[in-house]
């Protein structure tokens, strides 16, 4: 949505719109500095997204989204871990087994754990997407909103002040 305001200035009302713009030029300028300081804080939020599900979050002061994507992460990561584990220690007895009926059990007890380890492993990878795709959509919302300021021209040397704002 965007709002136009058009208005016919007296001289005085000219002069003060002149300084007033001159002054929006130098907070422009502020502005682009801090639009800088805003692109590196964009890509500090991503890289730690990167690193760690959550951490983007967490920078970008969503705290529970923050919070969950990093206990589901450290979910994926212990159940991965733990069924690794399990998993190992199946397949050592399935080694060592001496009836056909241990070396049986201690199989499938193998491969089911090796099966939850690969579920984990998978949940681990979807949720390091969706943080991706979440910080993604939350820094395309921040950017959305914008406000310009503008005087122009007219014919009869008119001077127009223009204000648009999007959201």
């Amino acid at each position: 949505m965007k709002i136009f305001v058009r208005v016919k200035l007296s001289k005085l009302l000219k002069i003060f719109i002149i300084i007033f713009i001159s002054s929006l030029i130098n907070a422009e300028d502020l502005a682009s500095k801090k639009a800088d300081k805003t692109n590196i804080t964009d890509s500090r939020a991503l890289e730690k997204s990167l690193i760690f599900p959550g951490l983007g979050q967490l920078h970008e002061k969503k705290y529970l989204k923050g919070v969950i994507f990093i206990t589901a992460e450290l979910i994926a990561i212990t159940g991965a871990i733990l069924n690794n584990r399990q998993g190992n220690i199946n397949y050592n007895k399935y080694r060592s087994s001496l009836t056909e009926n241990d070396a049986l059990f201690f199989r499938k007890e193998t491969e089911r754990f090796d099966r939850s380890r690969n579920l984990f492993i998978a949940a681990g990878i979807g949720v390091w997407m969706i943080n991706m795709l979440d910080i993604y959509i939350l820094k395309k919302k921040m950017e959305k909103k914008s406000i310009e300021v503008s005087l122009k021209k007219g014919v009869n040397n008119e001077i127009f002040f223009t204000l648009n704002y999007s959201f």
